[in-house]
């Protein structure tokens, strides 16, 4: 039986893929030159199936993250329930890039969530170790293929990424920020809406853009002076703009 909150984070992944568009760049760098924030990268060779499934089943820290946001019954979200995935033969990495077990992979399935091709590479983009990649977007918005970025264009974790992207059109570019990076900070400007509308900042959305590794502030009434301000409060990480006050 699926969790409740299953099928809405798979909903939030595609969401945030359909309405992030892509970025580029001239030219390709290798992994291990010194890229700049949306660099391309050449993804090199996909590492052997071998190979592969020792780095799947290796990183327990993704895999018990992947689990705990799956929230599904018959899927334990534990360091040994990983570990003991990964320890069986019989284990399947392909579905979701984790090591499941025969009867996971069986509650997996019963819990009717749409998994497609691009799902593993989303999941640990953005769950199992976002403090390695950047941010996971389609461009162009409404098409076929996917973005990825990789954190100061690591070799080892583009190579991951490779195992990951099978039957998925991909391209893969730097990034200057982790996802973790930019979503901490989101949730600190977050946390800080109340403060900010009381010193007479009208605050009205903040969202992280993955392809722009920036926080997007939205505020009615924006003033050189606000811009300023939050700037000098958060750092050059956030983009201000205005936004309409929202009405219900």
């Amino acid at each position: 039986m699926r969790g409740p909150a299953g099928s809405s984070r798979l909903r939030h992944l595609l969401l945030v893929l359909t309405l992030t568009a892509g970025c580029g760049g001239e030219g390709i760098a290798t992994a291990s030159a010194l890229a700049r924030h949306g660099d391309p990268l050449d993804p090199g060779e996909r590492p052997t199936a071998e190979v592969c499934r020792q780095r799947l089943t290796g990183d327990v820290r993704a895999a018990t993250r992947i689990r705990a946001d799956l929230r599904i019954d018959g899927i334990p979200a534990t360091d040994a329930a990983a570990r003991t995935a990964a320890a069986d033969a019989a284990a399947d990495v392909v579905t979701l890039g984790i090591p499941l077990t025969p009867p996971e992979l069986a509650a997996l399935r019963a819990g009717g969530i749409a998994i497609d091709s691009a799902t593993p590479l989303a999941f640990w983009v953005h769950t199992g170790e976002p403090e390695q990649f950047g941010g996971i977007w389609i461009d162009p918005p409404g098409g076929n293929r996917y973005v990825v970025a990789v954190v100061g264009s690591d070799p080892s974790w583009l190579a991951l990424a490779r195992c990951l992207d099978q039957g998925v059109d991909v391209r893969y570019v730097s990034a200057g920020r982790s996802l973790a990076a930019g979503q901490a900070l989101q949730e600190r400007i977050s946390a800080d809406m109340g403060s900010l509308q009381s010193d007479g900042i009208g605050v009205v959305s903040v969202g992280y853009s993955e392809e722009d590794e920036v926080v997007v502030i939205g505020i009615t009434g924006v003033t050189e002076a606000i811009r300023r301000g939050l700037i000098e409060r958060y750092g050059d990480a956030i983009r201000v703009e205005e936004q309409v006050p929202l009405t219900f």
